[in-house]
């Protein structure tokens, strides 16, 4: 009997240090497991994150002809005098006479004014020959320059064969 008392009180010794020491690290084992399959799964998704950030990059790179192109198109920063520059040179390379040349800002939808892109309405006024006229418009279509003619008015001069010209338009620009 003595030793049945014995056994017993040993297991119950036993039980009570594998549930105070034992227990303990083995529920920080499954913490720290948990916790390391959460830091492989973060793991991935980094590495495909990375892995779109270089493709993207690279496709950058492939494409960076076009997008020289569509940045081009867009008059810079210091619009008005380089546009201005631009369209008397097209002008005067056409045959056409400028008298003025009108700008004004467009008022900026709600999709602009969220956008770095805005919108500059001109209207040019000049004279010169039907031929002229169809010359500067296709170096415009030519250009890189995104330019949109909305109205263009022909009237006759009376005392010569040119006419005088009127073209409203419009381009965009960088904010």
């Amino acid at each position: 009997m003595k030793r049945e008392l014995i056994i017993l009180i040993l297991s119950f010794i036993v039980g009570v240090l594998t549930v105070q020491f034992i227990l303990p690290k083995y529920q920080d084992y499954l913490f720290l497991k948990e916790k390391m399959k959460n830091l492989d799964a973060t793991k991935e998704r980094v590495k495909t994150y990375i892995s779109t950030i270089q493709d993207l990059s690279q496709k950058e790179v492939e494409y960076q002809d076009e997008i020289n192109k569509i940045k081009d198109s867009f008059l810079g920063k210091n619009l008005t005098p380089n546009f201005l520059n631009f369209l008397q040179k097209e002008i005067s390379n056409s045959g056409l006479l400028l008298k003025n040349i009108e700008f004004s800002q467009a008022i900026p939808t709600k999709e602009e004014n969220v956008s770095n892109i805005g919108e500059l309405v001109f209207t040019i006024n000049c004279s010169g020959s039907y031929s002229s006229l169809k010359d500067f418009i296709s170096k415009i279509e030519n250009s890189a320059k995104i330019i949109s003619f909305k109205n263009i008015s022909l009237s006759k001069k009376l005392e010569s064969n040119d006419l005088d010209i009127s073209i409203e338009g419009k381009t965009y620009y960088e904010k």
